[in-house]
């Protein structure tokens, strides 16, 4: 599979996707991506797809540029790294 700089989350789970949640796989997954700029572990399974999801809807090229310097600041002041995945994170 290739992989994007930016797209939604990773495809690693699809047999447990509902219909809704397979929608991620309308674009590549990517390094980066408007859920990970947007809470990454801190937030839940479920607000991962519905962001995911948000950005399929609402994609433009100056989306992709806004989630790469978003991106580009968080690594640069090491945000979300230590945070610990909610306990919802599984796909049901």
């Amino acid at each position: 599979m290739r992989l994007a700089v930016i797209g939604a989350g990773g495809h690693g789970r699809v047999v447990a996707y509902n219909d809704f949640q397979r929608r991620r796989l309308e674009v590549r997954p990517g390094i980066t991506g408007w859920a990970q700029v947007n809470g990454r572990n801190s937030i839940s399974w479920t607000e991962r797809i519905k962001l995911d999801i948000w950005y399929i809807d609402h994609w433009t090229p100056w989306l992709d540029v806004r989630i790469l310097l978003m991106t580009i600041g968080q690594v640069l002041r090491q945000r979300g790294v230590e945070d610990v995945p909610p306990s919802d994170a599984t796909a049901s």
